[in-house]
């Protein structure tokens, strides 16, 4: 895109609607399934694979139930749901750059995870994650917040309408977190060769297919602009 104006005129844009959706539900399923399908073949011992196919379920379970409360209309508890899902990409990324914290994290008590597995934690161990990013999320999609209103029922009124005009914003984010967490998890066969995690491969195979077409369709498939994240969560309440 050339412009923030046409970044956000695609956003709206009728003919992106159902892509999005479909992208989102494919990744979204793709993810539940390969998570379901390394605990089946890989539960008990605790090692490194069941430590993944616990994190890729979790992601599998909130991405979908995310798809599902957005086709709905429920935006607001479907942004709880990506916050939460934000989160699971960390220590996704966390587990791949160093399969030690995958066994630190699979044993902690309740007070290690607070200290050691907190998300700016995590986020400052895996890197390059953007901190305005779950910021945002935070506000849309965390403690109540009146910023959060619009994505609320029976918004009608010019001055209560989201700040970027549309919630179709939802969609677009969430197919880039999908994204990102299917990039780290199809590098785990290869980077952890002694893992036993082949399996992964039958189902990133397909993401990625999934990715690629939606990344050749949508002109807001690259990462949203840190302006525009900025102005999704600018919305107080004006009466």
């Amino acid at each position: 895109m050339n412009s923030l104006d046409s970044y956000k005129g695609a956003l709206a844009a009728a003919e992106f609607r159902e892509p999005r959706r479909r992208v989102c539900q494919a990744l979204a399923t793709q993810l539940a399934q390969c998570g379901e399908r390394l605990w089946a073949f890989g539960s008990g011992p605790p090692d490194f694979r069941t430590a993944c196919s616990i994190v890729i379920q979790f992601g599998g379970s909130l991405a979908t139930g995310a798809v599902a409360l957005g086709n709905e209309g429920n935006w607001y508890a479907a942004s709880a749901l990506v916050r939460q899902f934000v989160e699971v990409e960390y220590l996704v990324r966390l587990f791949r750059r160093d399969p030690s914290e995958a066994l630190t994290w699979l044993r902690a008590s309740t007070e290690d995870l607070r200290r050691s597995f907190a998300p700016s934690q995590m986020r400052n161990r895996a890197g390059d994650f953007r901190h305005e990013e779950y910021g945002v999320h935070c506000q849309l999609g965390g403690h109540p917040n009146p910023r959060a209103h619009s994505l609320l029922p029976a918004r009608h009124l010019q001055p209560h309408l989201p700040p970027l005009g549309t919630n179709e914003v939802f969609w677009v984010d969430l197919a880039q977190h999908l994204r990102r967490i299917w990039r780290d998890i199809e590098a785990f066969p290869s980077d952890h060769p002694t893992g036993e995690l082949g399996v992964i491969r039958l189902y990133a195979d397909e993401a990625a297919k999934v990715i690629e077409e939606w990344e050749a369709g949508d002109p807001c498939s690259p990462m949203l602009p840190l302006s525009l994240l900025g102005e999704w969560a600018s919305d107080g309440y004006s009466a």
